[in-house]
């Protein structure tokens, strides 16, 4: 099963961290809008007031959403590899 980059090329790279590091931050910050749309799913009013925060924190999640394909693209060039 030789498929793919050894293990070292992920473990060593920071650039590979930050992704992954990006990716929980995303994750965590999404469940506060979840916890707000489950507690008002079963509201029948025709306009739902959603607070400011609930909106700056999905337009925080699509800014970081936009950065992890250049951390992707940065991390399959090797960049952040110890140079040997």
């Amino acid at each position: 099963f030789a498929v793919g980059k050894p293990s070292e090329f992920y473990t060593k790279n920071p650039i590979f961290h930050a992704k992954v590091g990006l990716f929980l931050l995303i994750a965590l910050l999404s469940i506060i809008p979840t916890v707000f749309l489950l507690k008002h799913r079963n509201t029948t009013a025709a306009n739902l007031s959603v607070p400011q925060r609930i909106i700056v924190i999905k337009r925080l999640e699509m800014l970081l959403l936009l950065v992890l394909p250049l951390l992707a693209a940065l991390m399959a060039r090797g960049y952040g590899l110890p140079s040997s």
